[in-house]
């Protein structure tokens, strides 16, 4: 039951990025000019707070996947949920 679940919640997290990819291009089509939409925009938006390590290399590593874009780490996401809720028994 939980594997369904967990397996779908996946395929929705990971069919967002294309999502997000299709409207960067409709806005890069109308305005002439590529909007970026990085991971923390969306982080923030949730109402999310800036990540404080004081372990150097984790605050570099979140500040890399802050970096990335939002469509990528949702397909990436979606993608982990479904391999581990696929591989779960």
């Amino acid at each position: 039951m939980f594997r369904t679940l967990f397996i779908n919640l996946g395929i929705v997290i990971l069919l967002y990025g294309p999502f997000i990819l299709a409207y960067q291009l409709n806005l890069w089509i109308r305005q002439g000019f590529w909007t970026e939409l990085p991971f923390s925009v969306f982080w923030f938006w949730a109402g999310g707070s800036y990540p404080g390590f004081s372990w150097q290399w984790l605050q570099q590593v979140a500040l890399f996947v802050f970096d990335l874009p939002l469509s990528l780490v949702l397909i990436m996401t979606g993608l982990l949920v479904i391999v581990l809720a696929a591989h779960r028994r």
